[in-house]
């Protein structure tokens, strides 16, 4: 019987500008309240070297008061090597605007493998994350633990 592998490594995802698709909506239920759906792509590096390099895809669902709120959503890691993961996260988040008009949203959350293909098909584990967004882009950091 084959052991399963294991691995733990760190990663760090960034993009530059907004997202590359983005539909909001003003509920109206109480003041500044704010519902998105939204798609991105982030630059993910890692000092693991099956992780590093890539673009993931994210389809984000968010909830916001005053831009205080959560996102959750999945999100498609293609690797480097041709495996594919499949991701599931949530991100409690507080947005802060500055008296000049700009804005940093801080975010911490959880990431959860949900399935992958090739050597990754059996992968389970899970990540936290911490990152923060402004008007030029976004990044996260992330402490991984898997087994495959």
């Amino acid at each position: 019987m084959t052991m399963p592998a294991t691995a733990r490594f760190r990663l760090h995802a960034e993009k530059s500008g907004g997202f590359t698709s983005s539909t909001t909506c003003t509920v109206g239920d109480v003041p500044g309240h704010e519902i998105a759906q939204r798609v991105s792509s982030l630059h993910v590096t890692s000092d693991h070297p099956d992780f590093d390099g890539f673009f993931t895809t994210n389809f984000v669902q968010a909830d916001e008061v005053d831009g205080v709120g959560a996102f959750w959503g999945y999100a498609l890691w293609p690797l480097p090597a041709g495996e594919s993961l499949y991701i599931r996260f949530r991100s409690n988040t507080r947005r802060e605007v500055e008296p000049d008009g700009s804005w940093r949203s801080a975010f911490e959350g959880t990431l959860e493998f949900l399935s992958g293909t090739g050597k990754y098909e059996r992968i389970a584990g899970s990540a936290h994350y911490i990152g923060a967004a402004t008007a030029a882009g976004s990044y996260w950091d992330a402490n991984v633990d898997i087994t495959y």
